[in-house]
Parts: structure tokens; C-alpha cells; sequence
């Protein structure tokens, strides 16, 4: 979960209502801003994605298909704007290897 000006206040919140919430942005000051409301800081970009993934996986069994489907498309959208994306994606069209930075 990215911290910044939306996603700050809501991990503080679901800290507040009693949530494990780890979170990782590339900002130094929102990391810093979410840790005094109690949200455990991720490794890495990486490790906030891999979270994110086995959330989608657990939210699978115990709602709807279509409150899934909202889950994973708003779950995709925050992953699409990774730094490493881009990178595999410049990679994939110039037929190159990637140089993931896991940011």
C-alpha cells in the first residue's frame, strides 16, 4: 500500500480499527508520517506486491466475485505504477533483460 495523500490516512485508519497494515512508499517523509500512526513498513516495493497478492488470494474466499473483481482491479491499478514496471515493460519492448531496482 503506497502512504501518501490517500493512502496515509487509510492505512492509519485501518490501524486504528485494529488492522495489521504494512505499507511502502518511495517518499521518505510519508513513510515516516505512517509509522507514527502505527503502520509497519515493508521491505521494499516488492514485498508491499507480494502482500498485496496473497491479500487478493485470501479476499477470494470469503467475499462476492464481483467485490473480488473490484479488489484485484484496484489492487492492479496500484501495482501498475511501479517503478519496475515500467522497467519490464521498456525491457519486454526493447527485447532486452530487465534492471528491476525493486522500486
Amino acid at each position: 500500500m503506497g502512504l501518501g495523500h490517500m493512502g496515509g490516512p487509510m492505512a492509519a485508519n485501518l490501524v486504528g480499527a485494529g488492522h495489521l497494515v504494512r505499507g511502502h512508499d518511495l517518499v521518505p517523509e510519508a513513510l515516516v508520517a505512517a509509522a507514527r500512526a502505527g503502520v509497519e513498513r515493508a521491505g521494499s516495493a516488492a514485498d508491499a506486491v507480494a502482500m498485496m497478492a496473497k491479500e487478493a488470494v485470501g479476499r477470494a474466499f470469503g467475499t462476492t466475485r464481483a467485490e473480488g473483481v473490484r479488489f484485484e482491479r484496484r489492487l492492479f491499478h496500484a501495482v501498475f505504477a511501479t517503478a519496475d514496471q515500467k522497467e519490464g515493460m521498456a525491457a519486454f519492448v526493447d527485447k532486452r533483460p530487465p534492471e528491476f531496482r525493486h522500486r
